[in-house]
């Protein structure tokens, strides 16, 4: 569910670091772990400034032990 709400996200705003984080959380809790760090360092390499989406990248790595 959450991964359809940041697609749908995504694609009015593709752009949008947080919902791609988002997007990531919910493929690392679907099991979907090389998706989720994939995406996870292409937002990373963006360097978000915003602190929405670098508390979730922290979430993420945190979940993931990396």
């Amino acid at each position: 569910m959450a991964i359809q709400q940041a697609d749908k996200l995504l694609k009015k705003h593709k752009d949008l670091h947080c919902a791609k984080v988002l997007k990531a959380i919910g493929l690392q809790r679907t099991g979907k772990q090389e998706e989720a760090f994939i995406l996870a360092q292409e937002v990373a390499a963006l360097e978000p400034t915003d602190d929405n989406s670098l508390q979730a990248l922290t979430i993420l790595y945190r979940e993931m032990h990396r």
